[in-house]
């Protein structure tokens, strides 16, 4: 056989390559790449920023979305004079106010529902209020939507100044009744209910309750012999003397056909419940048993009183008849049902054919009732 000759391979002059390596490439073909590489992406950039600020100004600053309709539901119980061009003024007016510094509140995304709702509850005296931004069909157009519900007139409050307030049902002041004489040079007549608005006034003392009682057949009306200040949208008085009032309006004619003209509560005078111990107790009771002719208090103890019961004033309320003779209630320390039933056994039994002839009635001592007879 013939021996193979060695070939001798020369590796260090021989010359490796990668063809997917970028320094193979020709330079200026490199650079170019890069680039065009770039100015892509810096293009994509800048119509990135382009649309954003295109979709802003659009959306922010253009009138498409301009508010160009209001929508408002009103459901009027005592009529405070709520019109829907009242409402539509309050809402157009918050338009020139800016937001967030430079947005103008014309605009249905920046319009702000709270600052709203904050100035319809700082006018009116609402129960419920919804407010909703939306595009109305079929042009979408941009639109606020506008519910609401004025807050029931439970009560009319007079005043010992005659000055009339209308009371929900919890006590709270919702607006004052003001009147202004026709003898002034405007001679106009403000006021809430539109009941009122076609009397003839003839002086600024009109606000007391023989005056209001035939206009108000189906609203209590309270007179206050007290000169408590009073401010809106503030509680007046506690929820129990209101309930107690509601409550005597509705069942006294029903049980006992007597017709209510007013309440009148009489000046208040804070109560101070007397600590005593058992020795001072029987004192009193020994007391109360000699004299029987003249109605004594019962001896109160801090310990069988509630928390509210304690800081709570006077709690004789007084019933003014349409047959002229008042009643007397205790409404905190009795059980009013139970009054009155006394009351109508005091009328078909004892009393009979009196009722012209009676001044009072007094029901705040338990079973022991006491009338005067006009003299």
């Amino acid at each position: 056989m013939k021996k193979q000759s060695k070939i001798r391979l020369d590796y260090y002059h021989s010359n490796y390559k990668n063809a997917s390596l970028s320094q193979n490439k020709n330079p200026r073909q490199y650079y170019n790449h890069i680039i065009n590489k770039k100015r892509k992406m810096f293009f994509l950039i800048f119509l990135f920023l382009l649309c954003l600020v295109v979709n802003f100004y659009f959306l922010f600053f253009s009138s498409y979305f301009d508010i160009q309709n209001f929508e408002i539901s009103i459901r009027q119980i005592a009529k405070q004079n709520i019109s829907q061009e009242k409402i539509k003024k309050i809402a157009s007016d918050q338009f020139e106010q800016k937001r967030f510094f430079f947005f103008n509140q014309k605009n249905l995304f920046v319009f702000n529902k709270k600052t709203l709702q904050n100035n319809l509850n700082q006018i009116y005296n609402l129960n419920k209020l919804k407010i909703h931004k939306e595009f109305k069909n079929p042009l979408w157009i941009p639109t606020i939507k506008i519910n609401l519900e004025e807050k029931i007139s439970a009560l009319i409050w007079i005043t010992s100044n005659n000055k009339c307030y209308f009371l929900d049902e919890t006590g709270i002041v919702l607006k004052e009744i003001k009147i202004i004489t026709p003898t002034l040079s405007d001679a106009s007549i403000e006021i809430n209910q539109s009941e009122l608005q076609h009397l003839n006034i003839k002086d600024n003392k009109y606000c007391k309750p023989e005056n209001l009682v035939e206009k108000f057949k189906k609203i209590p009306i309270i007179y206050n012999e007290d000169d408590k200040k009073i401010e809106i949208k503030k509680t007046i008085t506690n929820k129990k003397l209101i309930q107690s009032i509601l409550f005597l309006y509705k069942t006294l004619p029903i049980k006992t056909k007597i017709e209510i003209s007013y309440f009148k509560i009489p000046v208040l005078k804070k109560m101070t419940p007397q600590l005593t111990d058992e020795k001072e107790i029987e004192k009193n009771k020994n007391e109360k048993e000699n004299k029987k002719t003249i109605p004594q208090k019962p001896i109160i103890s801090s310990s069988n009183l509630e928390e509210e019961y304690i800081q709570l004033e006077k709690t004789e309320i007084r019933v003014v008849t349409k047959d002229g003779f008042e009643i007397y209630f205790d409404i905190f320390f009795s059980d009013l049902d139970q009054q009155i039933n006394t009351l109508r056994k005091i009328l078909d039994q004892e009393i009979k054919d009196k009722i012209s002839s009676l001044e009072y009635i007094d029901l705040r001592f338990g079973n022991r009732v006491y009338y005067k007879i006009k003299e």
